[in-house]
């Protein structure tokens, strides 16, 4: 049984979080992220409806970061 893991998007080099993504799953995840959030400019103008613009993007970010999260290498500080 093979016991590599391997993680959608990887710690990035320096300092704390992710960087692009490594794997098809983490490209699909994040081009449906980016066409999630034409689909809310469009719908919640943030001209007309800046709160409910602002509220699905922190939504659809906070959904990234889980994905990114669950499916990506553990981050960590690195100097």
């Amino acid at each position: 049984m093979n016991d590599t893991h391997q993680y959608w998007f990887l710690a990035k080099e320096h300092g704390w979080g992710w960087g692009f993504p490594v794997l098809w799953q983490g490209w699909v995840v994040l081009l449906v992220y980016i066409a999630s959030l034409v689909v809310v400019g469009n719908v919640f103008r943030p001209d007309r409806r800046p709160w409910a613009f602002f509220s699905a993007v922190m939504l659809l970010s906070a959904l990234l970061v889980l994905v990114t999260w669950i499916t990506g290498e553990p981050p960590h500080w690195r100097s």
